[in-house]
């Protein structure tokens, strides 16, 4: 049996395990007969948090934000979403699961968010709960239309949020990143590098240049914040505590670190985006990847279900410690890097060994060089890179395929000093609060909602991380075997090349050298 079935088995172990009388969930209790509000549903957090809410949350309603786009109706485009194979679980258990969702059309960049009467007279009548998740998070896009989205669509919700009767808790998805020029991030809040005037002047100044602002406008525009995804999470943070002095509802910022694959639900091992760290994960398992420049500092990794499972955790806990502190919103950040650390190295060299686990699209045999120096690492790059990159490229234009190898190589590297900023930035994210609430949730809650990231062994992860990978990333069957054979063949084929090269180098270098001695 192999390491990732034992680990496999003893999930399963866990899960079906008999127990006694159990508790009644003070979380779901929380959300029990209440209506929510949920913008960013089709992303990677927001199809996690719909799927956890419908299928282990009593809700009364749900009433999610959908843009519609230029093909095809939003009834479409919501049949195609419930479709996603994150609600197979929830379709099993629950096949009537969308009798309580309602797809409302809208869009953080219009005026009133593009709902229609109708629409926001509902929402302001009925909803109990909303969760602002709605964000674009590339770092490349115009400041404008950024500033627009995060910060302006941020500002149309909170005043939607004052309209609502009945709203209790306002709840803020941002980043544990948003201020990520400090090392050490508190669950407090940090000056924000501008205000709605600086705002709406900076898009009408990116606007009214046909290309944007140049670099070194947006450079001096952004301050210490390394791209435009920090900066205007930043500002939205701060509209929320601006809004939160005066609020008749509990209003909280959760800001989770670097969300990676589900460890447990409702898929093991499953992935919504292909992110920097699940290219590494990809890229090392399929030999593509054989370097790295990394200082060995902790990676602040979270999985996708603790962060949902954490995310309804504090929702239960704001109502309470808002009615306590009186004060401006309360910020929750989760994280591993002060809990439970662990490092790329670590990471790899639990997953390394457990060949049998072989992709059938493996190129070349799992190896990888972590090094902090700058230098032998672009040399290694060149090396262990661009050369198999150039000659992938030969075969390709012999077989008649378009060459891509180099071209990736040369994005990859033009993206360097991104990845080495948030690689090697050695942030240490402290969770408090958030603490305190995984240590007051009851044994019930501890099992539907298991968020507690101090509890998480990492070595168990990696692998259904991997597995995760394979088959929803992939696509692959991991019943088969042609992955172990295909490894196998690149095994016998890596140690026959370097046995050629260490007899070439014998004869060009040692045995002239052994000559020169005896003579």
């Amino acid at each position: 049996m192999s390491q990732i079935d034992r680990i496999y088995g003893a999930m399963r172990d866990d899960t079906e395990a008999q127990r006694g009388p159990r508790e009644q969930s003070q979380i779901c209790q929380r959300f029990e007969n209440k209506t929510l509000f949920v913008t960013g549903a089709t992303g990677f957090m927001g199809k996690c948090l719909l799927e956890k809410l419908l299928r282990s949350v009593p809700v009364k309603h749900l009433y999610i934000l959908m843009r519609e786009r230029k093909t095809g109706t939003l009834e479409d485009q919501a049949n195609k979403y419930f479709k996603h194979v994150i609600f197979d679980v929830l379709r099993r258990e629950n096949p009537n699961f969308r009798e309580k969702v309602t797809v409302i059309k809208g869009d953080l960049i219009s005026d009133g968010l593009g709902l229609s009467r109708e629409d926001r007279n509902t929402i302001v009548r009925d909803v109990d709960i909303m969760y602002h998740n709605a964000a674009n998070v590339k770092f490349d896009i115009r400041i404008s239309l950024s500033l627009k989205i995060n910060v302006l669509g941020t500002l149309k919700m909170l005043e939607l949020a004052r309209e609502c009767k009945k709203l209790s808790i306002f709840i803020y998805i941002s980043t544990a990143y948003s201020h990520c020029y400090r090392k050490k991030i508190e669950e407090e809040f940090y000056h924000s590098p501008a205000d709605l005037k600086a705002v709406y002047d900076a898009i009408k100044a990116d606007e009214g240049t046909p290309n944007g602002l140049t670099e070194a406008a947006l450079k001096t525009l952004l301050g210490n914040h390394p791209n435009i995804y920090t900066y205007t999470k930043s500002i939205a943070e701060d509209l929320v505590r601006q809004h939160s002095k005066d609020c008749a509802f509990a209003v909280a910022i959760y800001r989770p670190s670097i969300v990676i694959s589900a460890y447990k639900e409702p898929l093991p091992g499953w992935v919504g985006n292909s992110n920097g760290p699940v290219n590494i994960i990809l890229g090392a398992g399929l030999g593509m990847i054989h370097t790295a420049y990394h200082h060995g500092h902790p990676l602040d990794f979270v999985p996708s279900d603790y962060t949902i499972n954490a995310l309804l955790a504090i929702t239960w806990d704001v109502p309470t410690r808002w009615q306590r502190e009186q004060g401006d919103a309360i910020i929750y950040n989760y994280s591993s890097s002060t809990t439970n650390p662990t490092t790329l190295p670590q990471l790899y060299d639990y997953m390394k060994y457990e060949w049998r686990e072989a992709s059938p699209k493996t190129v070349w045999v799992n190896a990888m060089y972590f090094t902090s120096s700058k230098l032998l690492f672009f040399i290694l790059h060149l090396l262990f890179h661009f050369i198999p990159a150039c000659f992938l490229d030969l075969f390709l234009i012999i077989i008649g395929k378009k060459p891509i190898a180099v071209s990736i190589f040369m994005k990859v590297t033009q993206n360097l000093d991104k990845i080495d900023y948030f690689g090697n930035g050695n942030w240490r994210i402290y969770m408090p609060k958030t603490i305190e609430v995984m240590n007051k949730m009851n044994s019930t809650d501890r099992e539907l909602f298991c968020c507690d990231i101090r509890e998480l062994k990492w070595q168990h992860y990696v692998w259904v991380m991997w597995r995760g990978l394979r088959v929803y990333f992939l696509k692959e069957d991991l019943n088969s075997d042609a992955g172990v054979r295909r490894y196998t063949q690149i095994w016998y084929i890596h140690y026959a090349v370097l046995t050629m090269f260490f007899v070439l180098f014998c004869y060009v270098v040692v045995m002239p050298l052994i000559k020169l001695c005896i003579q």
